[in-house]
């Protein structure tokens, strides 16, 4: 039989659907697994798939893999399932759900060789931190105070520790400029092999804590409106914010959107959301 799992979304989603195909896997060890996505690095020499095609191929594959065969499309979205929008648990154990299969807290996986690893150059005069301040994937401009961690609290974290690391900054195009560091704006396994080399990674919910996750490599993870229950892993130091001052509304069944206009702030201004005293003077992976 053909199987074709499809992952679509943000890389960080997609990195998790790294564990729905070793489940398959593991549910159908003799049959074909195909994945189509919009990412197909995050399963570069992934051993549990037979063939990885981008979103592009997918009129092709009906006659590769469907037509006058025996096959079965999971194509399933989990962001729309009940359970996942009243945050009842992890997403990954929502999707396993969906597709019949044995979840028991396995997490996301990544796959690099020796010679990936030396492809890339990085700065290793001093030790190497990540930074990645804002949430991607929606084309936000400037500041999304529902996902971002506020220019204050990210100038803080610059000034406790550019004196002792290079500071990897992870940005898109529009996103906010820092000084203080060097901006890293490659490919995902470009990304991939910084997160491999790096000895602190200050990161919010997006894709670096997944690829850090699939690494074995910890962060500490600001939250916002997303959750660790839903989004995390215990394995990173995930840092929550202070309690809402005050109701506002918001445009999603439970609780905020990835975006929020600043009006929706449930706060008296951005530096009320995270105590960074408290957060600066622990000792931080």
């Amino acid at each position: 039989m053909n199987i074709i799992f499809e992952s679509f979304g943000g890389i960080g989603k997609i990195t998790m659907s790294t564990v729905i195909v070793k489940l398959l896997r593991q549910k159908y060890p003799n049959d074909k697994l195909i994945v189509v996505t919009s990412q197909t690095s995050i399963f570069k020499n992934n051993p549990h798939i037979d063939h990885i095609y981008p979103y592009q191929s997918i009129p092709a594959i009906s006659n590769l893999f469907i037509k006058n065969r025996e096959a079965m499309i999971l194509s399933k979205d989990p962001y729309k399932e009940d359970a996942h929008l009243q945050s009842k648990e992890h997403l990954l154990e929502t999707w396993a759900k969906m597709y019949n299969l044995d979840y028991n807290g396995e997490l996301p996986e990544l796959y690099v060789d020796n010679i990936e690893l030396e492809k890339f150059e990085f700065n290793e005069s001093k030790p190497i931190m990540i930074l990645h301040p804002n949430g991607g994937g929606m084309n936000f401009k400037d500041y999304n105070w529902a996902r971002d961690l506020p220019k204050e609290n990210v100038l803080q974290i610059i000034d406790k520790f550019k004196d002792d690391y290079n500071i990897y900054h992870i940005k898109s195009n529009n996103q906010l400029d820092y000084p203080n560091v060097i901006e890293e704006m490659g490919s995902i396994r470009r990304l991939i092999c910084l997160i491999l080399k790096a000895d602190k990674i200050f990161t919010v919910d997006t894709v670096t804590q997944h690829l850090a996750m699939a690494l074995g490599k910890q962060c500490n993870v600001f939250w916002v409106t997303t959750t660790p229950k839903v989004f995390g892993y215990e394995f990173h130091n995930n840092i929550n914010p202070n309690p809402p001052e005050f109701y506002t509304p918001s445009g999603m069944y439970c609780g905020y959107n990835f975006i929020e206009p600043i009006e929706n702030l449930p706060y008296q201004d951005p530096s009320r959301i995270f105590d960074m005293n408290k957060i600066l003077n622990s000792n931080n992976k």
